[in-house]
């Protein structure tokens, strides 16, 4: 879903500074590229269900602050028509 995000972001931007360029002061640039995107994925790493996992690492360490994430089943649902 990165990948794609980081897709259409710049082809977003594309359109905006192609055809609304004497509307922006500044040109239009996406958030993130797929460089920001491929490096991004190299820290993910896999958990288990129901586990606690630390989510601050070094701030942490540092600070002292403490929290943890437990990852469980997300439920899909419709919303309303």
């Amino acid at each position: 879903m990165l990948r794609d995000a980081a897709h259409i972001q710049g082809a977003d931007a594309d359109f905006m500074n192609r055809k609304h360029r004497e509307l922006l002061e500044e040109p239009v640039v996406p958030l993130y590229d797929e460089a920001n995107v491929l490096k991004t994925m190299r820290r993910f790493r896999s958990l288990a269900y129901h586990q606690p996992a630390p989510v601050l690492g070094e701030f942490a360490r540092i600070s002292g602050a403490q929290a943890a994430c437990r990852l469980s089943r997300i439920d899909f649902f419709r919303l309303p028509s």
